[in-house]
């Protein structure tokens, strides 16, 4: 894992974030072998390992919305109406 402080600025606004890049021990869907992270959370309450442990968490929600969506084409059908718009 490595870490970069990045400034971005919008609409004259500045804010200073960590991006972390984390190496995946198993690439993803995409063939990717690493994530980049932004984070605004400083060093001194999280460590770049644990931004990343709490990144990881969500994916599990996400994924299973997704196999939701697909396998049940986003809807519940019922007889006699007609399909969502």
């Amino acid at each position: 894992m490595s870490e970069q402080t990045v400034a971005l600025t919008y609409g004259g606004n500045g804010l200073k974030v960590r991006r972390l890049v984390v190496r995946l021990k198993t690439a993803t869907r995409d063939g990717k072998g690493e994530i980049a992270l932004l984070t605004s959370l400083p060093q001194t309450i999280a460590s770049a390992e644990y931004v990343a442990e709490l990144y990881r968490e969500p994916w599990s929600v996400e994924t299973l919305f997704q196999t939701v969506t697909k396998n049940f084409l986003g809807e519940i059908i019922f007889l006699n109406y007609p399909k969502a718009k």
